[in-house]
């Protein structure tokens, strides 16, 4: 068992350190333990360094728990620790699900009642988003390679969507339905060749961007998530000439380091 805890020094939690220190004691021998992740993202109450965090706490404390490095707990910067806690709290299966809020939220992308395919659901925190979003008159048709626990209101389709049998199976789905949103978190399996999972992730997009443009409905929305390199500006040029908008977003939840990026195509034409 592991318990997570957000400390600091000079606050008036600080003498929770005493409590956890006594926990660590009195049940390890049973496989607990407490991490502790100092933090001095509110009204600077952990202003020291790693060596004089560790030696407080010794001294004072007898803490003989894992400290770590400091991070933010909350806000756009959180760990991807404590984004995944926040996730999980909220009953989302990753943290992916807010880069979506974010970027609908800016975008207004999400109203009650739309129909929406979600390309590369798996393991689905985008279609519990897009449940929560839409409510229950939104229809929503999810495809993936790999399998997908059950989300309630959610059409899902395990199937390859690079090949004609996997679109047909969405469209199956659809019944002739127009869309109004298509949102693809494809994403490649890397290779660990850059020019090589550069190229695999423009192509999932101009898959997703064919699709929308046979789908669609006269001023729908695409989102859809590319890697940034090579190919990515002439992506965004075909994106331009079928959406009357497109929007380069780089949400604050993804890592620094990703390469990942998404485009949202705003009000389709033809």
């Amino acid at each position: 068992v592991l318990l997570i805890v957000n400390v600091a020094s000079k606050c008036g939690f600080t003498p929770q350190y005493n409590g956890l220190a006594q926990l660590q004691t009195k049940f390890r021998d049973r496989g607990f333990t407490v991490l502790g992740f100092p933090c001095n993202q509110f009204l600077h109450q952990e202003p020291g360094d790693d060596a004089s965090i560790k030696d407080f706490c010794v001294a004072k404390y007898r803490v003989d728990f894992p400290l770590f490095s400091k991070i933010d707990v909350n806000g756009p910067n959180a760990h991807p620790l404590y984004q995944h806690l926040k996730a999980a709290r909220r009953g989302f299966r990753s943290r992916a699900a807010f880069k979506l809020l974010e970027i609908a939220d800016r975008d207004q992308l999400l109203k009650p009642g739309m129909t929406v395919v979600d390309l590369g659901a798996a393991p689905g925190s985008w279609s519990q988003v897009l449940r929560e979003r839409l409510g229950g008159a939104g229809i929503i048709v999810a495809i993936d390679l790999l399998p997908m626990d059950a989300v309630a209101g959610v059409t899902f389709i395990q199937g390859d969507f690079r090949e004609d049998e996997g679109v047909a199976a969405l469209e199956t789905a659809l019944a002739g339905r127009p869309v109004d949103l298509v949102v693809s978190d494809m994403a490649p399996n890397l290779s660990g060749i850059e020019s090589v999972d550069q190229a695999r992730s423009i192509h999932l997009g101009d898959l997703a961007l064919e699709f929308a443009l046979t789908h669609l409905r006269e001023g729908g929305d695409l989102l859809v998530k590319v890697f940034q390199g090579s190919g990515l500006p002439e992506f965004q040029r075909s994106m331009g000439a079928h959406f009357e908008k497109v929007y380069v977003r780089k949400p604050k939840s993804s890592r620094d380091k990703s390469r990942e990026t998404f485009l949202v195509g705003k009000r389709f034409h033809r």
